[in-house]
């Protein structure tokens, strides 16, 4: 049994690292725990960069500030 929890912790030891939140995995003492919280953590990041995305480039482009009313065509610039 002892040698089962060293290799779940070996695995999840190596799926913490793989989300490069080491600091935050290390700070709980049940590894599952930490695991969950890097993945929590992982997620929230993920989520801020969709709303980054949304509000800065997608949401301006369904409006009508780029819009040329005079011929009706969309004018924008790609960098």
């Amino acid at each position: 049994e002892e040698e089962e929890e060293e290799v779940r912790n070996a695995i999840l030891e190596e799926a913490a690292g793989k989300l490069g939140e080491g600091t935050l995995y290390s700070a709980f003492e049940d590894k599952e725990e930490g695991l969950r919280a890097c993945v929590a953590i992982d997620s929230l990041l993920n989520m801020s960069a969709i709303d980054t995305l949304l509000a800065g480039f997608i949401v301006p482009l369904q409006g009508n500030d780029l819009r040329d009313y005079r011929d009706d065509r969309i004018h924008c610039s790609l960098n």
